[in-house]
């Protein structure tokens, strides 16, 4: 604990008093609702991933031209969509947005079954694939975002490399 004490006693004297008390509570405030928005926007990200993955599984392992596999994929994908959420909320059919420091991230879904009234089940499946795709490369830019995010946009614009002192990249490896 007195580590932790004097870690923390480190970087307000290296701050100094050019940050007021309140100020460095705001910044401290959006500096932890950066990084809880953004582990939440993961976990949402993450559980999309394995539901669009499970449906592309069913499209790969069943014959979509024959009618009574069509009738099956149809039904497990709308379950695996209809138990897909994340803390209470439906994460098909939304829009999602979350800021790491000055960058934010946009991602658009909607419930791959909807394609299917415009297209085939190859476009549902090559739809299914571009958004596996922008998972994958929205989470690695987030990874990288968040390796980036220097302390010092949250506590008051200081000069003082906080990094070589806490190492807050590790916090999500």
């Amino acid at each position: 604990m007195i580590d932790k004490l004097e870690i923390l006693q480190k970087h307000l004297g290296a701050v100094g008093s050019s940050i007021d008390g309140a100020s460095l509570k705001h910044q401290t405030q959006k500096f932890s609702e950066d990084i809880t928005d953004a582990n939440d926007f993961v976990g949402a990200l993450q559980i999309l991933d394995s539901s669009l993955k499970k449906i592309s599984k069913l499209l790969e392992d069943k014959n979509y031209e024959d009618v009574q596999d069509k009738v099956l994929i149809a039904s497990e994908s709308v379950k695996i969509v209809d138990n897909c959420s994340f803390l209470g909320n439906a994460l098909f059919d939304n829009n999602y947005n979350v800021s790491v420091g000055s960058k934010t991230f946009t991602f658009e879904i909607c419930n791959p079954l909807k394609i299917l009234e415009n297209s085939d089940y190859k476009g549902m499946k090559a739809y299914i694939e571009d958004k596996r795709e922008e998972i994958a490369s929205m989470l690695s830019e987030l990874a990288v975002a968040i390796a980036s995010y220097s302390p010092s946009q949250s506590f008051g614009g200081s000069s003082h490399d906080f990094m070589n002192d806490l190492d807050f990249t590790k916090l999500f490896k």
